[in-house]
């Protein structure tokens, strides 16, 4: 009886050894292989994302880095041109900074006889830049920073002082009073627009406009 049962166990143990062999001879099945595939490139895809992931935001923190340094006009310059800042988030930010820079010398500037028509250059530089960073599709998407576009464009064309600029600066304001009602800078647009329309501030403004020989248009 033991000896049968031996045997037995024995043939079984063969057959499975032998159907064993016969599947490695013809290779695993076609679903087999379709769901190893599928496994294998999830796990492709996995680490590919981690090392993008990882060298992407490396090399965004080294941007950052670099911007925070640029404390010159120069250096920002530099950087709003560079091809590694180029379409994110710190050549916008890198924009922002060349105009917060031309507009404050620029104000410096038109305080020396001397220097006004450079300091109106430098105006016109930041508010077009401001106004270029308004209608960025990025920019518009970001309700913080879309409003400082918009207000630095309004301050620019109002500083140019221009009937043309002044029209200009009014439909900045506008923007900013309608879009963003509820805001510190919608309200206080709201206050602007009123002041510029009326009599006594459009006096001053043409006042002003002779008294420093604003360039025309």
């Amino acid at each position: 009886m033991v000896t049968e049962r031996k045997e037995l166990e024995r043939n079984v143990l063969a057959q499975q050894l032998g159907r064993a062999y016969e599947g490695l001879k013809q290779g695993p099945s076609r679903g087999t292989v379709i769901f190893l595939a599928v496994v294998i490139a999830g796990v492709l895809i996995y680490f590919v994302f981690r090392y993008f992931s990882g060298k992407s935001t490396e090399e965004a923190s080294t941007r950052w880095l670099a911007l925070d340094s640029a404390n010159f006009p120069a250096q920002v310059d530099s950087l709003a041109k560079s091809s590694d800042f180029k379409d994110t988030q710190q050549e916008r930010m890198a924009r922002f900074k060349q105009a917060a820079m031309a507009m404050n010398q620029g104000e410096d500037y038109l305080r020396d006889a001397a220097k006004r028509k450079e300091g109106y250059d430098k105006i016109t530089e930041a508010t077009d830049l401001y106004d270029k960073l308004a209608d960025d599709k990025a920019i518009r998407k970001n309700p913080l920073l879309h409003q400082q576009a918009l207000w630095g464009a309004a301050r620019g064309y109002e500083t140019l002082n221009t009937p043309a600029d002044l029209e200009k600066a009014r439909e900045r304001y506008t923007t900013l009073k309608e879009d963003y009602a509820n805001s510190a800078l919608g309200r206080e647009a709201r206050r602007q627009l009123a002041r510029l329309n009326s009599s006594s501030t459009k006096e001053d403004l043409q006042k002003l406009r002779r008294e420093l020989a604003v360039p025309s248009k």
